[in-house]
């Protein structure tokens, strides 16, 4: 590669020299300053595999290592096209330190840069303009809009009048005021946090921000090293107030977990960072869910007097059952785990694994050695029940045998010490991994697959019109479970609303009012596959489908026309189910699809009230273009007269896009 004017550091030089370089501490500090720098090779663990792509074009590269899944219409990958918005610093982390790096691992240093060079088109670490930034760049933290995924502690992901001024009167008037582009992402998945004057969100590239909630115009800017990769959460620390006379010193953080399994922890006034933790429990160990902050009382030492003690509670999944497509890989070996965290430094207190560790198992009949148990991972963002003290998750399946009675299961762990209170497994037997999904099937494919019924949405805690608490968990199979938390978690009803299936049932997120439950589906349409896709309201006293909105496409299609398109946005897409969390404000739910639809419904009669497509071009507030695409994960926000959505996401061949909506409700 050729110098631009760069040098590098001698001890970089000589760290990859000797195979040895620590890719998270120094590599995104120094070396992507300049995607051109002049990298030497290191020492290759492969050298005669290095020495046969030596004089490779990055395109060849590509085309070697890459083009098998991204290229596959029929892969679950990002395509080329989709990647192509991501930054060159992401792509090298995914090669180097992510998800990829078992494919990258016979690549050296200088190839991966050429590759993620390749793809993103050589984009620089991104820097906002002088303009960008607003003139008053003060933030008000003693009002919360929204500080977590879920909005409260009990995940209903509703609002009432005190936050939002929205309602089924008035949402008519509801109009785009601006768009902001997430620069370097294919993707939306970080829930954005609000405060009385600010809006924080954060793109997947791993660049957060600090908004004005009003005109977007931005307060800080931070850049991660590492890409985003949960929901943001707020908290202030109990025991340091803030100091509203100054920006200085203040107790109040913005949390995330990034794409190395670190908890960060920010100044949520000028964004700069407090703390960091690694979590990761195995190598292949990944952050899904969002960080949940709270506090407790102890009494001290030296008197009786209650101090409260503030922590975190971190879910971490796993990627390795992706992996478990690749016959020479050693399935599996990682497994889901949640950890409690000091609020203040990020230490960790206690950590409860889903599975034993993992031992050899036999082998596949290429000779490799398999692993297990493994799997459960934790997808979800956990729920704090401070009254019963514990701790409610929902795990996936296992990636490889012996199945565990965790897997597909509600567990209730003590917030104390993190020991399992009661568990409800919806699903026994469920072990599923990549291989799985081939055809033929993968050698690490077990003989009786299951079908992958996660619980991926965050329990709810609720109680019926009798006032008898309840717990509400919706499953991948289409099911919704009402458990009792005082009886071990006993069912109390069971209401099938769809068909299920490794991408089906429900997905990322729940939300109830006025004791109804509304739940979206996310049922594929392949062919054969008699899937219900759409929008549900359950009465949660007796799980009684009160009623439903059935989606359709709109238009015509087909799976081949759609994966082999010649163009990033289609005019009809394939999918066009409800992957994203359900939200509510007052008496309106919204429902986002994956055809880029949003869509918003009287919670009452289900009747449709409004519709917005978010599958187009939009001019940003800092004059640059960004595109909507499929809306998956995150959920609309609220406050006040504003409501929020984010639109894009590129895995499992869905519609790529990078921006962030703010809509005004017009007096």
């Amino acid at each position: 590669m050729s110098c631009s004017g760069f040098t590098v550091p001698a001890r970089v030089k000589a760290d990859l020299r000797d195979g040895m370089y620590l890719w998270r501490t120094s590599f995104f500090g120094v070396v992507l300053v300049a995607v051109s720098a002049c990298v030497p090779d290191p020492t290759p663990i492969d050298s005669a595999a290095n020495a046969a792509q030596k004089d490779r074009s990055a395109a060849e590269l590509f085309q070697a290592h890459c083009a098998t899944c991204h290229e596959d219409q029929n892969s679950k990958a990002p395509s080329f096209a989709a990647m192509q918005q991501k930054s060159t610093a992401s792509v090298i982390f995914s090669l180097s330190n992510g998800k990829m790096r078992t494919q990258a691992q016979s690549l050296s240093i200088t190839q991966q840069i050429d590759i993620a060079t390749y793809i993103s088109g050589g984009k620089a670490p991104y820097e906002p303009s002088v303009s960008d930034y607003c003139k008053d760049k003060r933030i008000v933290l003693d009002r919360m809009f929204s500080g977590k995924r879920g909005v409260d502690h009990d995940n209903t992901a509703a609002v009432g009048p005190d936050l939002s001024n929205l309602d089924s009167e008035n949402i008519g008037s509801l109009s785009l005021k601006w768009a902001f582009e997430l620069p370097g992402s294919s993707a939306a998945r970080s829930q954005t946090v609000i405060s009385g004057d600010s809006l924080f969100v954060a793109a997947t590239s791993g660049e957060i921000f600090a908004l004005d909630r009003k005109t977007a115009c931005i307060k800080w800017h931070y850049h991660s090293e590492v890409p985003v990769r949960t929901s943001l959460t707020m908290h202030t620390l109990a025991n340091k107030p803030n100091n509203k006379s100054s920006n200085v010193q203040p107790n109040t953080m913005l949390l995330f977990g990034d794409s190395d399994n670190f908890v960060n922890a920010l100044n949520a006034l000028t964004g700069t960072l407090l703390w960091r933790k690694d979590v990761g429990v195995q190598e292949h160990s990944i952050l899904t869910g969002a960080v949940v902050a709270d506090r407790y009382t102890v009494e001290t030492t030296q008197t009786t007097e209650l101090q409260a003690a503030d922590f975190l509670i971190v879910p971490v999944s796993s990627y390795e059952m992706v992996l478990a497509a690749d016959d020479g890989h050693e399935c599996c070996k990682a497994h889901g785990a949640v950890h409690r965290l000091n609020a203040e430094n990020g230490d960790i207190e206690w950590t409860a694994h889903m599975t034993a560790e993992a031992t050899p198992r036999k082998k596949n009949k290429l000779g490799t050695q398999l692993w297990g148990p493994s799997g459960a991972p934790v997808w979800s963002t956990p729920t704090i029940d401070k009254d019963r003290g514990l701790v409610y998750i929902g795990t996936g399946q296992n990636a490889s045998g012996p199945a565990t009675e965790t897997s597909d299961a509600i567990i209730a762990l003590d917030l104390s010490n993190g020991k399992t209170q009661w568990q409800f497994q919806a699903m026994a037997g469920d072990v599923y991994n990549a291989a799985c999904s081939q055809f033929p099937k993968g050698y690490s494919c077990p003989a009786r697959p299951g079908p992958d019924f996660d619980f991926g949405a965050s329990v709810i805690v609720t109680q019926n019109s009798e006032q008898r608490p309840l717990l509400i968990a919706g499953q991948k199979s289409g099911d919704i479970f009402a458990l009792d938390p005082d009886n071990q978690g006993e069912v109390l009803w069971r209401t099938r609303i769809g068909a299920g299936s490794a991408l089906g049932g429900i997905h990322w997120g729940m939300a109830v009012a006025n004791g109804t439950l509304f739940a979206a589906v996310n049922d594929p349409p392949f062919q054969g596959y008699l899937g219900k896709p759409g929008l549900y309201a359950v009465n949660i006293d007796n799980g009684e489908l009160l009623w439903n909105f059935e989606l359709d496409r709109g238009c015509e299609t087909t799976m081949r026309a759609y994966f082999e398109r010649d163009r990033v946005y289609p005019e009809c897409s394939f999918y066009f189910a409800m992957s994203a969390a359900v939200s509510i404000a007052n008496d309106v739910v919204f429902a986002p699809a994956l055809d880029g639809k949003v869509r918003a419904f009287d919670i009452n009669r289900g009747k449709l009230l409004w519709q917005f497509d978010s599958n187009r071009e939009f001019t940003t507030v800092s004059g640059s273009t960004a595109h909507g695409g499929s809306m998956d994960n995150v959920a609309v926000q609220f406050a006040g007269d504003m409501v929020y959505m984010q639109s894009g996401y590129s895995s499992f061949g869905l519609l790529p896009g990078n921006v962030l909506l703010g809509f005004e409700v017009t007096p």
